[in-house]
């Protein structure tokens, strides 16, 4: 009897999660689920524009040659120089883009030219005030969700530090004012404030470029950026869009659980499953010799009439009872497994890719002379390249994280060179 009021427990917890992990989520946890970008483009081409002003049209320019030898991306400029949102124009250009043009990818980079006084009501707000940011916000908000209507993966990239520090308030507020409205839609923010500062957290011109080496980076006026400086720019916003294409393109092998036409349009190939012997020291009377059965699994239940879903299985198990002498003594208790959907079954059994996107790594800055930094990006192993090396521990453990994240200094190994422990002297044998 205890065993089978474990047993009962077990099954009852079991059928509890499987019911809140099929429970329809928030709207916020709903955003995270498949990929950011659309899996299937119009005609297999995906097709990223480019919002802005004046930053804006060298981020096009460095994603145009960044994308070129790519035949499945494709950059359209619809940025202008200046702009911005104090202008209140960009609404209407967004909604009649989205109306008759296709659209699958939106870059959106404004307010180096927003750092002015908002008229409303003909009545002059400055920048900062209460007024100012309520109209701003709502303009930003209103841009977002036009494009989040028609399903467009929106990157709205956030503005550099500025040489002068009553431009650096204005671009601090902004920022946050967008950063809000991009998290609450369900759009992607990229920082770049800390890309362009120096050691202590201050603007400099000068930085490392693309390949590494010290440049400047930032024209005189301290708001714009030399071809090295849009080149590195335009970097953080080309790498989050090849890791979610990458991520796309992963999941066109998903099966989903649609009608037949989708099914048909996605799976390119069918997975035949491989029949196994029947393993069995007395087989059934009547039966053949070379008998092969399929082994039942989770994905081998029966279906039910309903479209998408799995149905139940449920079995029994004979708990005897040791003590009872007894040869057919013993408790009987039925596992109960309720209706899987498939599409559960399928995101269970994905392939995995490799195209997706591997881990970044920890970007380490060191200064060197004339006030520049050195910045080196390090990677830890993953555990596919080395598994040899047998690694068993977290990453928190590990000599990397501990020396360069958590600045620990690790003990010398005896002999080494940074040992500078005191050697003890071996006293010479007598004679």
């Amino acid at each position: 009897m205890v065993f089978m009021n474990i047993l009962i427990r077990i099954s009852i917890l079991v059928f509890a999660l499987l019911i809140w992990s099929f429970a329809p989520q928030s709207s916020a946890h709903a955003q995270q689920i498949g990929s950011y970008v659309t899996p299937f483009p119009e005609k297999g081409t995906y097709r990223i524009y480019v919002f802005g002003g004046s930053l804006g049209n060298g981020i096009f320019n460095s994603l145009y040659g960044a994308f070129q030898r790519n035949a499945d991306l494709q950059v359209v400029k619809k940025s202008k120089s200046p702009s911005g949102f104090v202008f209140d124009g960009w609404n209407r250009v967004a909604e009649q883009i989205t109306k008759s043009d296709n659209m699958d990818i939106a870059v959106v980079m404004f307010g180096a030219n927003d750092r002015q006084a908002l008229w409303l009501k003909k009545r002059r707000y400055s920048v900062g005030t209460k007024e100012w940011r309520a109209e701003y916000g709502r303009r930003v908000d209103k841009f977002i969700k036009t494009l989040k209507k028609r399903n467009v993966a929106l990157y709205w990239v956030g503005l550099p530090i500025m040489k002068s520090s009553v431009a650096n308030s204005a671009m601090q507020i902004i920022n946050q004012i967008v950063r809000e409205k991009v998290y609450l839609n369900g759009a992607k923010f990229i920082d770049t404030w800390n890309g362009f500062t120096d050691q202590d957290g201050g603007y400099s011109p000068f930085g490392p470029d693309m390949g590494g080496r010290v440049k400047k980076l930032r024209l005189k006026d301290g708001v714009h950026f030399t071809i090295a400086g849009y080149l590195k720019l335009a970097h953080y916003v080309e790498r989050e869009i090849r890791r979610d294409i990458s991520v796309a393109k992963a999941e066109r092998s998903i099966p989903l659980a649609g009608g037949l036409e989708e099914q048909r349009r996605i799976v390119t190939r069918k997975h035949v499953q491989k029949k196994q012997p029947l393993k069995s020291s007395e087989p059934a009377r009547g039966a053949q010799k070379n008998v092969q059965v399929t082994k039942p699994s989770l994905l081998n239940s029966r279906r039910v009439n309903r479209p998408g879903v799995y149905g139940a299985d449920h079995s029994k198990i004979t708990l005897k009872d040791p003590n009872s002498g007894l040869e057919n003594s013993g408790n009987v208790v039925e596992i109960l497994r309720p209706a899987i959907p498939v599409a559960v079954v399928n995101h269970i059994n994905r392939r995995v890719s490799s195209l997706k996107a591997s881990n970044v790594g920890e970007s380490v800055n060191g200064p060197i002379s004339g006030g520049l930094i050195a910045t080196s990006s390090i990677t830890p192993v993953s555990r596919q390249a080395g598994a040899s090396l047998k690694r068993n521990v977290p990453i928190t453990q590990t000599p990397y994280y501990r020396v360069l994240i958590k600045g620990a200094v690790l003990e010398p190994k005896p002999g080494r060179a940074d040992d500078f422990r005191w050697q003890p002297v071996l006293e010479k044998p007598a004679g």
